[in-house]
């Protein structure tokens, strides 16, 4: 008498997407499961797809997957693509030039990620790749002019460019306390007001007003600060009108010290710089930079 043929149940279907936002948060944990049902489940994204969260990311995207096999050993063909958005990283939002998820690895849901974006940050364009599954992703970042990672990681969470040394400094600790108080109590305040005005830069800083601009004079870079500049609290906001000008306006929080800036890029190595700055008094300094960067 031959063996009792053994049947799963199969899930199966096709769904389709269209208009959907979608919060995720953090990745889902996917551990492994006793369950043992067959897939031949078809995903496809339409129009309007927009993944968004207001910490993390806000990306349009396209494509579909296809997954086979069963949930115990799963088999996904497709491929997932941004179309275009942007995604935050130490305060920063990185605009995506490519990325997409691929499903290479049978017997997982997870796929692995491909990622290119840049950002600005003052004088530095700033470049972030992304590779590797996702429970092992390999974030690889760098810079024009180049730094080094442990500098760019410094100098974005601190949110000042004047970040090439590797020691800590008093006026840091100001910077990270000030860091802390942003995320925590004015960062739906902060993504609101970016997102209202669409501004490219809104940020919290202590010091002198200029001194969070970016292209400083060699007299502010060098003078130490005043006990009450180091207890001055600044605002500051930027717009890039086109992708080579960039304006901007920062004042303190009692509004006796202001500044407005531009900056206008000539070339990936050279760009010319300008701000006209406001005391109690009201009397104007203008400062005017040019600058030429190198890359070895």
């Amino acid at each position: 008498m031959p063996p009792p043929v053994e049947y799963r149940p199969l899930i199966k279907g096709q769904l389709s997407l269209d208009d959907v936002v979608v919060n995720m948060p953090t990745v889902p944990e996917m551990g492994e499961s006793e369950s043992n049902f067959g897939l031949d489940v078809k995903v496809d994204l339409g129009n309007k797809i927009h993944l968004y969260n207001s910490y993390l990311y806000d990306i349009w995207l396209s494509g579909g997957i296809h997954a086979k096999g069963s949930t115990r050993f799963p088999i996904v063909d497709g491929t997932i693509k941004a179309e275009k958005g942007t995604i935050s990283y130490l305060r920063t939002d990185f605009k995506l030039r490519d990325a997409s998820l691929v499903w290479v690895e049978p017997g997982t849901f997870l796929p692995n990620v491909n990622l290119e974006s840049t950002a600005r940050f003052s004088r530095y364009r700033i470049y972030m790749k992304v590779n590797g599954p996702v429970e092992k992703m390999d974030l690889i970042l760098a810079s024009d002019p180049p730094l080094e990672r442990n500098t760019i990681v410094r100098m974005l969470t601190l949110q000042r460019d004047e970040a090439g040394s590797t020691a800590v400094t008093r006026d840091d600790m100001s910077n990270l306390m000030t860091a802390g108080l942003q995320m925590t109590v004015l960062g739906d305040v902060e993504t609101w007001i970016k997102q209202t005005l669409g501004l490219d830069q809104f940020r919290i800083y202590t010091g002198k007003v200029r001194s969070g601009i970016g292209f400083a004079s060699a007299k502010d870079r060098s003078q130490d600060l005043t006990t009450d500049e180091r207890n001055q609290y600044n605002v500051l906001v930027s717009k890039y009108l086109n992708n080579n000008f960039m304006v901007g306006y920062t004042s303190s929080f009692d509004a006796l010290d202001r500044s407005v800036f531009g900056q206008y890029d000539i070339s990936r190595h050279m760009n010319i710089t300008y701000s006209r700055s406001y005391d109690l008094n009201d009397k104007a300094d203008n400062w005017y930079g040019l600058e030429y960067k190198i890359t070895f």
